[in-house]
């Protein structure tokens, strides 16, 4: 079986998110990173603190969706990229989603501007680090099934902005299903030449 390591740390703190990615590397190196940190946390557990009308949204609100959804990947990228550099080859896998760069929800306009950016962030990753042998990716899932809609019942949603042939009664999986697109991101262990960004959305 495969070791792992479980650390808790917030990753909106440069510091720790630097620690964080010298403990995941301190053993055999890093070659691989996957950016899936955002939505919610321990101090604001509640999604919807972070959402409503532009208009009146705190700033603060708007300061803690885009620290929490799109600072945390690029603190993780920066304090990576040394360690994948040196390796000789490297994956940078985000997490994205279909909410900022393909469609919206209402009263959501912050985490849609995180995760556009998000994938701005993977497309300028994949430019600059494709020397080095390190390529970048985004996967972008829509609204998976989760054992809390399960829980809730919930089965269906109308974005603000339909998109033609979406089948909008059903959900667009499970997480198992956003897991594959990832694990298949790139089925070579060295590449042999650098490929340019791809833009995912799990079936």
């Amino acid at each position: 079986g495969l070791l792992a390591h479980g650390l808790v740390a917030d990753l909106t703190d440069p510091e720790r998110a630097a620690d964080v990615v010298g403990a995941a590397a301190h053993d055999a190196g890093l070659h691989i990173v996957v950016n899936n940190a955002g939505m919610v946390s321990v101090t604001t557990p509640d999604p919807g603190a972070e959402a409503g009308d532009l208009a009146t949204m705190p700033v603060q609100a708007w300061h803690d969706a885009l620290a929490r959804n799109l600072d945390t990947a690029f603190l993780v990228t920066r304090a990576a990229v040394p360690h994948l550099r040196a390796a000789g080859w490297g994956r940078i896998i985000m997490v994205a989603s279909v909410t900022g760069p393909v469609m919206a929800m209402r009263q959501e306009p912050a985490y849609a501007a995180a995760k556009a950016g998000m994938v701005g962030l993977m497309r300028a990753l994949a430019v600059d680090l494709a020397p080095a042998g390190i390529t970048a990716n985004a996967v972008a899932p829509g609204w998976i099934g989760s054992s809390k809609l399960r829980r809730t019942g919930a089965s269906g949603f109308t974005p603000s902005l339909p998109l033609a042939g979406v089948k909008l009664s059903r959900t667009g999986g499970r997480w198992s299903r956003v897991v594959k697109v990832i694990e298949n991101s790139d089925r070579n262990d060295r590449p042999t030449r650098s490929r340019g960004p791809s833009f995912a959305t799990p079936p």
